[in-house]
């Protein structure tokens, strides 16, 4: 219909061109007249027209429609996280509620292969509930149902000044789990382990002062498994977080667990623990740039890394060192090796031909930068050493045997480096 009335328009104004052709000058009264109509014509169709055509467009279904709400609990309502949501990375928005997302990304990597893993705490490992406290000793309660085991944080924001409430945690039989009392404005109450699936009562109840406030559930986010990566970016979000790694060594050396891009002033604590949950290692208190070397791990055993909160928020990435694999260094031969990371050691095997004295030296070292050169024996006893040595410096050692087997220890002492070892035989004492 509305295309017809755009061709009626169309074809007026093509008549109104006609008419005033074919009409002479004394017939200029009606010349006017039909012009005037048909031009008329032409408007009203070509109005109706559009419009009609617009109508229509707007009138087209919408590809998807995206909705979102947001619920506050009552009194007595249950709250029960939700599990863990794998995004597509090519999708741009979700509104699912996830707690721990892991994107593993490609990075330049060494003989080990070694990845980078992004894990992304969403506000969903922070879920609020708005309540109001309206008249003395009022309650509210809200039911809690954990997903998972760990650490959890109760915590009262947007309170008034100067009031006060009390935080209770009880379990399926009535018992107190957690309670802080008299506490103001961002202020809480930080459980030990919780049991997930078991149901939980938290109560909120009013001390000093009427307000309106905001509990803050705050939810432990599933241990992540580090494969080969040496750097894993997370976050601390809520006091008293603990976030862990399950961590399986591949063979045996040194590794380093260090704390880097912590903001400023910012705190945390490392802890390392075995299978049995027994303390291997722990740093306590430490800010950014800082770690644990251990030498003690056994390959192919499960080890858990704690990352816990002490002071403040922060963003940080774990970088984890691990020990190269042994080469071998032959008489009068070279190796490549290359420090990247703190307290970093590099072994290489070496099996004298001839009983003697050798000269082994360190290379290629960049500007500033020193190592540390250690010769040890098959039961690892010290046989020679040179301490803090920088380019072209080495250790000429006493007798080496024939056939007996050694080993160099390169040891980083300030900066990291690439560098060539050299072995050169000297000579023997029958010479």
């Amino acid at each position: 219909m509305h295309f017809f009335l755009l061709l009626v328009g169309m074809v007026s104004a093509i008549l109104a061109i006609i008419i005033k052709i074919k009409a002479g000058d004394e017939n200029i009264k009606a010349k006017n007249a039909a012009i005037i109509t048909a031009g008329i014509v032409t408007l009203v169709s070509l109005i109706f027209g559009f419009l009609g055509l617009s109508k229509e467009n707007n009138n087209l279904e919408p590809l998807a429609t995206i909705t979102t709400s947001t619920t506050s609990p009552t009194t007595n309502q249950v709250i029960e996280e939700e599990d863990v949501v794998e995004y597509d990375q090519t999708s741009t928005s979700t509104s699912s509620s996830t707690s721990h997302v892991q994107t593993i990304f490609d990075s330049p990597t060494d003989d080990l292969d070694h990845n980078e893993i992004t894990v992304t705490h969403e506000e969903a490992l922070i879920s609020t509930y708005d309540g109001e406290l309206s008249e003395e000793d009022d309650e509210l309660s809200y039911s809690f149902v954990p997903l998972r085991s760990g650490i959890h944080r109760f915590e009262i924001s947007g309170l008034y000044e100067e009031r006060k409430v009390s935080i209770y945690i009880y379990d399926a039989g009535n018992g107190i789990v957690a309670k802080r009392e008299w506490i103001g404005n961002l202020d809480g109450v930080t459980t030990g382990d919780l049991t997930p699936g078991q149901d939980y009562t938290v109560l909120v109840k009013q001390e000093e002062g009427l307000s309106s406030f905001t509990l803050s559930i705050c939810s432990p986010a599933e241990t992540v498994s580090v494969g080969n990566e040496t750097h894993i970016n997370d976050s601390i979000v809520f006091t008293g977080q603990e976030n862990k790694y399950h961590f399986v060594p591949k063979i045996d050396g040194t590794y380093r667990f260090e704390i880097n891009e912590l903001y400023a002033e910012k705190q945390i604590s490392m802890y390392i623990f075995d299978k049995g949950n027994g303390t291997v290692e722990k740093k306590e208190w430490i800010g950014n740039g800082n770690g644990i070397t251990i030498s003690s791990l056994q390959p192919n055993k499960p080890y858990t890394i704690v990352v816990k909160q002490e002071a403040g928020y922060s963003p940080y990435v774990l970088d984890i060192g691990y020990p190269n694999e042994t080469k071998s260094l032959s008489d009068n031969g070279t190796v490549n090796g290359n420090l990247t990371f703190t307290d970093q050691v590099d072994i290489f095997s070496f099996i004298p031909q001839k009983e003697g004295i050798y000269s082994f030296k360190v290379s290629d070292i960049q500007t500033e930068k020193e190592i540390s050169m250690f010769i040890v024996d098959e039961g690892n006893g010290v046989v020679d050493r040179h301490e803090w040595i920088g380019n072209d410096s080495g250790i000429e050692t006493n007798r080496l045997q024939t056939y007996k087997q050694y080993y160099i220890k390169i040891v980083q002492v300030d900066g990291f480096t690439p560098y060539m070892l050299s072995a050169e035989y000297k000579y023997s004492f029958d010479e």
